[in-house]
């Protein structure tokens, strides 16, 4: 069971946005009700949300991978789910997201 092997996060929750010509992203790691580690990124203005989305999935997943930990990674981007969910994409990022995913322990919601 990968839950005997590794340690688990019960949730990684991500964000991106774009305000007030802001662009930035996000990630939070929920253990047991508390949040454990909190991850953030601004980017230039010229970023769209749809890169800001995938950025914040790309650093949780990193975040994820470099701790060992098995755990689902949520979003509420549909459009950056469905881009990553495809089999081929042009976008260099897309691609990232993807191999990231590669590790079993990693799910995407």
């Amino acid at each position: 069971m990968v839950s005997d092997l590794h340690p688990t996060a019960e949730a990684i929750y991500t964000d991106g946005s774009h305000l007030e010509g802001e662009t930035g992203c996000d990630f939070c790691v929920i253990q047991n009700n508390v949040q454990i580690h909190q991850g953030t990124a601004k980017l230039s203005p010229h970023n769209t949300v749809f890169q800001a989305e995938t950025l914040a999935m790309k650093d949780a997943l990193n975040w994820a991978n470099s701790k060992g930990i098995s755990t689902s990674i949520w979003s509420d981007s549909e459009s950056a789910l469905r881009a990553i969910s495809s089999f081929k994409s042009p976008n260099p990022l897309i691609e990232e997201t993807q191999a990231l995913l590669q590790n079993p322990l990693m799910q995407l919601n």
